[in-house]
């Protein structure tokens, strides 16, 4: 399905909050005054957004993020996070999720790269929404590792856009518990953590480019460091949830990982980099997807 780059979608919201733009474009104007006027980013949020900028920007894979600007706004009802929009030049060039804490703090629990992260690219319907439905009533939302933004039909129906990819998603993801949130601990980035190995072990591919993967043995994962082990062996995997990939925006095509030393526990928590083209690279915390299906060994 054709997907249409939508960066004026980012701003029409009122619940849209920003950090202070200097050279922000007129696109996202309006979103920074709504933002002004009615609510106000948490400290603890822009100093976590802007440590973590800066210890990525040190890799060749994030050199965009140096002296990038920053979209601070927060997701949908419950969800008790935030997308952050990292602009280069008043274009998008990646993102970061900060949800909060248990303790009443927050952690980063995804990031990536590219021209259309998370929420920036978003496929129109036509057939079956209003454009007042997608531009005056848009609502972001992210579950375990799906985002999606909630949207309206010409008879006022909800219906669900996958943010990652603009492909409409069934509607129970909106009632249902994303399999990756279930008994599982919060992992991610804490303001003291330091950037450990990042491996770039592949190039981005596309896991339905050849399907034999299908009808093979899923490779042995049980833990972060097997699927280290994996990727160091076979440089490119596919995680796949079955039933529930649409939980994942999935099959996912691994392409590598990122470690981050944390102070707060022993093990090192590690990033999945997954993703498709160089336009979208997503980091996902490994976590996330152990017990939650498969992992296969790409045919080239």
């Amino acid at each position: 399905m054709k997907r249409v780059l939508q960066r004026i979608a980012l701003v029409v919201s009122s619940l849209f909050i920003s950090c202070s733009l200097p050279n922000i474009p007129s696109v996202y104007a309006s979103a920074q005054l709504t933002a002004q006027q009615n609510l106000n980013i948490p400290a603890a949020v822009e100093q976590l957004a802007q440590d973590t900028l800066s210890k990525l920007s040190m890799e060749d894979e994030f050199s965009p993020f140096a002296n990038a600007e920053l979209l601070i706004m927060p997701l949908g009802p419950g969800t008790h996070g935030y997308i952050v929009h990292i602009l280069q030049s008043a274009e998008p060039v990646g993102y970061l999720i900060i949800t909060a804490t248990e303790s009443s703090g927050y952690t980063v629990t995804e990031y990536g790269t590219g021209s259309t992260p998370l929420f920036s690219s978003l496929l129109h319907p036509e057939n079956i929404t209003s454009s007042i439905d997608i531009y005056d009533s848009r609502f972001m939302e992210y579950k375990g590792a799906l985002a999606y933004w909630q949207l309206r039909d010409h008879d006022g129906h909800p219906i669900y856009i996958d943010a990652s990819n603009g492909d409409q998603l069934p509607d129970f993801v909106s009632h249902e518990s994303s399999p990756s949130t279930l008994s599982k601990n919060l992992k991610g980035i804490q303001l003291e953590d330091e950037p450990g190995r990042l491996e770039l072990a592949s190039v981005p591919f596309s896991p339905s480019s050849n399907l034999l993967w299908l009808v093979s043995d899923p490779v042995k994962v049980l833990n972060d460091a097997g699927l280290v082990k994996q990727l160091h062996r076979h440089e490119r995997l596919i995680f796949s949830a079955h039933k529930h990939n649409v939980w994942y925006s999935g099959p996912l095509a691994i392409t590598g990982y990122h470690s981050w030393k944390s102070k707060q526990v022993e093990e090192a928590v590690i990033f999945a980099r997954t993703g498709t083209s160089s336009a979208q690279i997503r980091y996902i915390p490994i976590d996330k997807l152990l017990g939650s299906g498969s992992f296969y060994v790409p045919t080239l």
